[in-house]
């Protein structure tokens, strides 16, 4: 019989053993704080509870269990003590916590079932040299296993696939063939940038609008202003000043006005 916990954060399902469920459910740290109410979707995929304590000093910490890790650890041997192993799901599905669905695994194992990988030759467990050969490389848990040097990567990559079946068996992460028989590239890392490269929006870079000069003065506009404002002020003073004739009726009116501004004595 299968359990199903509703996330708090997501329309999604916890799947659980109704024997594990069942044991967990009794244990006083699940029923202190309800965990199984409370459970989240982190963001790597994995159900868990999260939940501020106080401690003996008064002081508040985050009490945090991983779910999946936490069964594990409980119900699922461990293959060898003295190596860092990881917890893996048969079907892909984070969320599905039955034991059939979790396994113990190496890191080699791990990412053995990887299908992206970054390599400059187009081929996985081959790398070129200055010589211009590839070397073939692999992984055998523990140290790195020299294949040989070929003079392509294509030869290369035949040899690693050859080693990996030995060792792990047909995983995902070998290189891909043809009808042929002959190693197919993958897309390499600088590929990938040049394709980015290539379809990144460039910025337009619009003319500047200029109007038309037909003559460029090299003397500054200041200086240039002062000169003209000079010039003028010296040909006003140098024009001639003619008298002016005031008729003779305007004269007599003028002296007139002059007398009257005296007093007589």
């Amino acid at each position: 019989m299968v359990i199903k916990i509703k996330l708090k954060n997501a329309d999604k399902y916890v799947l659980l053993d109704h024997e594990v469920f069942e044991a967990l459910n009794a244990l006083p740290q699940f029923k202190e704080y309800d965990i199984f109410e409370h459970l989240r979707e982190h963001s790597s995929g994995v159900p868990v509870f999260q939940k501020y304590v106080d401690t003996i000093g008064g002081k508040l910490r985050v009490m945090t269990i991983y779910l999946a890790l936490y069964i594990a650890k409980l119900y699922l041997p461990r293959p060898d003590a003295s190596k860092r192993m990881f917890l893996s799901f048969n079907n892909g599905d984070k969320l599905d916590l039955r034991l059939k669905n979790m396994k113990w695994e190496e890191m080699s194992t791990l990412s053995r079932q990887r299908k992206v990988t970054h390599n400059k030759t187009g081929f996985r467990g081959v790398r070129a040299t200055p010589q211009g050969k590839f070397v073939a490389m692999i992984s055998d848990g523990t140290k790195q296993v020299y294949l040989g040097t070929f003079e392509t990567a294509e030869e290369a990559a035949l040899e690693y696939n050859k080693k990996s079946i030995e060792l792990f068996g047909n995983t995902s992460n070998l290189n891909q063939l043809d009808e042929n028989g002959r190693p197919i590239p993958f897309e390499t890392g600088e590929e990938k940038e040049s394709i980015i490269k290539r379809h990144k929006r460039k910025p337009r870079n619009r003319p500047v609008q200029t109007a038309p000069v037909n003559v460029i003065a090299l003397t500054p506009v200041h200086i240039e202003s002062h000169r003209k404002k000079k010039a003028l002020e010296e040909a006003v003073s140098e024009a001639p000043v003619a008298d002016a004739e005031i008729p003779v009726e305007n004269r007599e009116e003028e002296k007139a006005e002059v007398n009257s501004g005296f007093e007589s004595r």
